[in-house]
């Protein structure tokens, strides 16, 4: 079996709104359908210094699997 792989992106803004729907959007829709595609997760939130971190995990194929086969 593969290891998981984990993409974190933060930012230093304004942060996330009080109260705002993260499922409006249409790129949160994206980002979360391709993660599902290959069995992962994207999950957003507060950032440490008062922006926001984006985080997608996934588990690496092993040489010669498919995404196909990793997303099952």
């Amino acid at each position: 079996m593969g290891e998981d792989v984990k993409l974190s992106v933060t930012d230093n803004g304004r942060g996330l709104a009080p109260g705002v729907e993260l499922a409006q959007g249409m790129g949160l829709k994206i980002m979360r359908y391709r993660a599902h595609i290959v069995g992962g997760d994207v999950t957003i939130g507060p950032g440490g210094e008062g922006g926001v971190q984006v985080v997608v995990s996934c588990r690496q194929p092993l040489p010669g699997e498919s995404t196909a086969e990793v997303g099952k």
